[in-house]
C-alpha cells in the first residue's frame, strides 16, 4: 500500500451510504476460468451498458463483450474475440479489449483487441519477446465493430501488424478511430469510411491508453511518463502541450504516471487523473495556452488530501518524443 493511499478500513462507516442501496444490483459475469478481469466499460448514447471481460495470467484466453440487461440482471454475449478474429492455435490470443469501446453516429460500437495472456506453450505472458514470431507471436490487434441494432459484428482487419492496441477513441467529427499502439507507442488514425490507416508518429514511450475528446472536439492523451498532448483532428497532427503530471512521491508513480481517467465537466474543463495518484486536475483552454489548477480530494478519515502536495502538479517543459514521422517532415 502506498503511503498516500486510502485503505478501506480507514473509511468512515457512513461512506458507502452515499450509494443508494436500493439501486445497487449484483449480477455475476459468465465466463470464469481465464477470463478474470474487466478492462473496458461503455454506455451507449441510448443508455445501454457494455463491458469487456478479459483474461490476465498464465492461461490463454480470448476476450468477450457483454451487454448488461438491468431488467433481468443478466449479461448477454455480444461478441467473442476468439471467434471473430483469426487466432492460430500456437499464437498469443486476443485476451483483452482495453479502454477503447466508443460509439459512432450510425449506431455502431468500435473497439480493438489487446493481449495479456500467453501463447499455449509459453510459461507466462511473453508478448515483448515473441510479438514477431511467425507461429507463437501476435499477428496484430483487430478492429471490431458491433451494430447495436442488429447485433452484427464486423472485423475491419489488423491496422498495425505485430503490435497491439492499448487504447482508442472515436473522432465523431470525421468518423475516424484514433488509437495508440502498445509496444511502439505510436498514435494512429483509422478512417472508418475508407479504412485508410495513418501513422501520426510516436506519442509515448510505450503502453499508454487513455484518450478523451475535449470540449474543442480534439483528442487528448499523455505519454507513459505523464507528458500531455493533443491530437488536432482537423490537421491530423499531434501537438505538444508542454505540461506534465508531476511526481506523486511514490515508487509506482515515479515509473508510470500516464493519463488514467478523464472527462469533460459541465464547466467545459477536462478533469484528469494520472496513474498512481490520489487527486484530479482540471485543465482550461485560455487563449493560446493551457492552464491548470489542482483540485482537492474529498475529506477522508478526518483529513484532506491535497493535490498540491500529493497529486498531479503541472510543470512547463517540452515532451521528449518525436512526431510527425520522419517521412512527413518538411
Amino acid at each position: 500500500m502506498m503511503k498516500s493511499g486510502i485503505r478501506r478500513r480507514d473509511l468512515p462507516a457512513w461512506f458507502f451510504d452515499l450509494v443508494p442501496q436500493q439501486r445497487v444490483k449484483l449480477a455475476p459475469l459468465p465466463g470464469g476460468g481465464s477470463l478474470n478481469s474487466i478492462w473496458d466499460f461503455a454506455m451507449a448514447p441510448d443508455g445501454r451498458c457494455f463491458v469487456s471481460l478479459c483474461g490476465e495470467g498464465r492461461r490463454p484466453a480470448c476476450a468477450r463483450v457483454y451487454e448488461f440487461l438491468p431488467l433481468t440482471s443478466i449479461f448477454r454475449l455480444c461478441l467473442d474475440a476468439g471467434r471473430e478474429c483469426q487466432v492460430f492455435g500456437r499464437a498469443i490470443p486476443p485476451s483483452k479489449i482495453h479502454t477503447c469501446m466508443s460509439f459512432t453516429h450510425d449506431g455502431r460500437m468500435v473497439m480493438a483487441t489487446h493481449n495479456t495472456t500467453p501463447a499455449p506453450s509459453h510459461p507466462a505472458w511473453m508478448f515483448d519477446q515473441y510479438y514477431s514470431h511467425l507461429w507463437e507471436g501476435f499477428a496484430g490487434a483487430n478492429i471490431l465493430t458491433l451494430d447495436l441494432k442488429s447485433g452484427d459484428v464486423h472485423n475491419l482487419g489488423v491496422p498495425v501488424p505485430r503490435d497491439s492496441i492499448y487504447g482508442g477513441i472515436i473522432d465523431p467529427r470525421h468518423n475516424a478511430f484514433y488509437f495508440m499502439s502498445y509496444l511502439r507507442g505510436h498514435m494512429h488514425r483509422f478512417d472508418l469510411e475508407t479504412r485508410e490507416v495513418q501513422d501520426l508518429g510516436q506519442v509515448t514511450e510505450m503502453g499508454s491508453f487513455r484518450l478523451v475528446v475535449g470540449p474543442d472536439h480534439h483528442i487528448y492523451g499523455s505519454s507513459r511518463s505523464g507528458w500531455l498532448f493533443r491530437v488536432n483532428v482537423d490537421r491530423r497532427r499531434v501537438e505538444d502541450l508542454g505540461v506534465s503530471f508531476a511526481d506523486n512521491r511514490n515508487i509506482w508513480n515515479a515509473r508510470q504516471r500516464n493519463l488514467h481517467h478523464a472527462c469533460v465537466g459541465p464547466d467545459g474543463r477536462i478533469y484528469m487523473t494520472a496513474v498512481y495518484t490520489t487527486s484530479c486536475t482540471p485543465m482550461t483552454r485560455a487563449a493560446a495556452s493551457w492552464t491548470s489548477s489542482p483540485c482537492r480530494a474529498p475529506a477522508a478519515c478526518g483529513r484532506r488530501v491535497s493535490a498540491q502536495r500529493h497529486g498531479p502538479r503541472f510543470r512547463q517543459r517540452r515532451l521528449p518524443l518525436v512526431w510527425p514521422p520522419l517521412a512527413d517532415r518538411q
